[in-house]
Order: C-alpha cells, then structure tokens, then sequence
C-alpha cells in the first residue's frame, strides 16, 4: 500500500526526527510505503496545488492525507 502526505510543518516533522513524525509512524505502523511531499512553512496554495499535481500524475495511492492550519 502507498500512502501519500502533504501538508505544513506538523506533517512535515517539524522539532522531531523524521521516524518520529506521524506520517511516518503511520506508515511503518501499517507496513506502508509513504511519499510525504510536505514543508515547513508553505501555505495551503501551496499544498493543494502540490497535492493535486501528484494525484494527477501518479496512481497506486491507498491512502492520502493533507493537514494545514
């Protein structure tokens, strides 16, 4: 299964270590491969438009989340 993340910082990992950041616990969790295309501090814009590119242009996507605030 793919699982696929976007979003700001939190979903980035910002002030922990990448195996800490929930994405990535998630994914190993569940045995999942994970393609997380967030950043620190971009706007949601900035995450939408991201997020719909990558939905797009690839498939095989089990799984996709997308966090701002």
């Amino acid at each position: 299964m793919l699982l696929y993340v976007n979003g700001c910082s939190i979903t980035h990992g910002y002030g922990v270590e990448y195996h800490n950041s929930y994405p990535n616990i998630l994914a190993t969790e569940m045995s999942w491969e994970i393609i997380n295309d967030s950043q620190c501090g971009v706007g949601n814009d900035w995450i939408l438009h991201t997020t719909l590119e990558r939905l797009n242009s690839q498939t095989g996507f089990g799984y996709y989340t997308m966090v701002w605030r």
